[in-house]
């Protein structure tokens, strides 16, 4: 016999679903943020399961978890910026996001972060502006763009990273960390211009009466050098002795041990710290007026589907969202039908289904060489 999950619309009784699982009802179904939205356009099931059962895979991914250290730190820079009245940044804002980083972590990880940070800090300590806002929250009504009817079901929800004031105007910035090619004319730059989170953003700081006049995407290019290991004893390769080379040493390239933390962190330093804009890449986004009315309707669009699939219980399965760059979505076994979402080994309940939004339960983190989820799936700073 099926169990039934509760949905709460914004302005409705809660409504009864004949799902799988769930029993509890979800007060927080009803809030569409950015990441609710762009799960339910990959894979309705995927939706379904995470943000309806309530629902996920124990356990943090490498990538996600270094994201959000990233997100943390330089949340409190700025709010580090922000209390001190100063329109520049200073050493004292840096080592504030620095304290944040978790002592716990792998030394050679940390040193990465380190560096990243310091990295921030010189392409943004000299550029002066007023902060306005750091990880601003907001709850609006989802209106039809047409006749501005509020939606039968959702509301918009979510919380933007950063607003600045230049002599210019307002600027809206959105922090992300990657892996991939940055530079001009790359795919992934091409990517952000279609990004719909900056286009959900844009929208509510509209409603909340901020005229935006720029939209920066800051990523953090996560550094790609790696500590050098020791040559495996069968693989050593040594030079001849000669009247000129008495002593016989390791060919070039090869190491009789593992680079130490400190000499890893400054060869990390010396190669970040010269050209510090390599890493940290500050992409403007132009919007045009047709861009952000199709927006708006994509938006409440999209949420008039959910309400459909919430409604008539149905959610597909999308099988091309089933695969990502050769990893598998955390749920496939479930929709092969052998595992459950009952697996407690597995899977977890959530208390909260948007996290995001600053109410975020500890995970244990997948370490980096055994984490399953792609880089691709990794490589934002996860946040609505």
């Amino acid at each position: 016999m099926a169990m039934e999950a509760h949905v709460e619309p914004a302005s409705k009784p809660i409504r009864r679903l004949t799902v799988l699982q769930r029993p509890a009802p979800i007060p927080d179904a009803a809030l569409l943020t950015n990441s609710a939205q762009t799960t339910y356009a990959k894979c309705p099931r995927k939706y379904l399961n995470r943000y309806i059962f309530g629902v996920r895979k124990r356990g943090t991914a490498f990538n996600l978890w270094f994201g959000d250290v990233v997100h943390k730190a330089l949340e409190t820079y700025w709010k580090a910026r922000q209390a001190s009245g100063s329109r520049v940044g200073t050493r004292e804002h840096l080592e504030a996001g620095l304290a944040t980083l978790p002592k716990d972590a792998d030394p050679f990880v940390l040193a990465r972060l380190q560096i990243m940070l310091a990295a921030y800090a010189a392409r943004w300590n000299p550029i002066r502006c007023t902060v306005l806002h750091v990880e601003l929250p907001f709850d609006l009504p989802l209106r039809n763009p047409r006749t501005k009817e509020e939606h039968r079901l959702y509301r918009r929800a979510g919380k933007i990273d950063l607003i600045l004031q230049f002599a210019n105007g307002v600027v809206l910035v959105e922090h992300k960390t990657s892996s991939e090619d940055l530079s001009d004319g790359g795919s992934y730059q091409s990517r952000l211009a279609l990004d719909e989170q900056i286009a959900y953003y844009h929208e509510a700081l509209e409603s909340l009466g901020m005229q935006v006049t720029e939209i920066i995407y800051d990523v953090l290019k996560k550094p790609t050098l790696k500590p050098i290991k020791a040559t495996p004893e069968e693989k050593r390769v040594y030079t001849k002795i000669t009247k000129k080379n008495p002593e016989s040493r390791l060919r070039a390239g090869q190491f009789e041990t593992d680079e130490t933390v400190e000499d890893y962190k400054s060869r990390l330093a010396a190669k970040i710290l010269e050209r510090p804009e390599d890493t940290i890449y500050q992409i403007k986004i132009p919007r045009t007026s047709s861009q952000r009315r199709g927006a708006r309707w994509d938006i409440w669009s999209r949420a008039e589907i959910m309400r459909f699939s919430i409604e008539n219980d149905y959610f597909p399965m999308a099988s091309g969202a089933c695969f990502k760059f050769g990893s598998a979505c955390e749920y496939l076994e479930v929709c092969k039908g052998t595992d459950s979402l009952d697996n407690p080994n597995r899977f977890e309940v959530l208390q909260d289904l948007h996290p995001e939004l600053g109410r975020a339960q500890t995970h244990e983190v997948i370490p980096e060489e055994d984490e399953s989820e792609s880089e691709a799936e990794g490589q934002s700073v996860e946040g609505d």
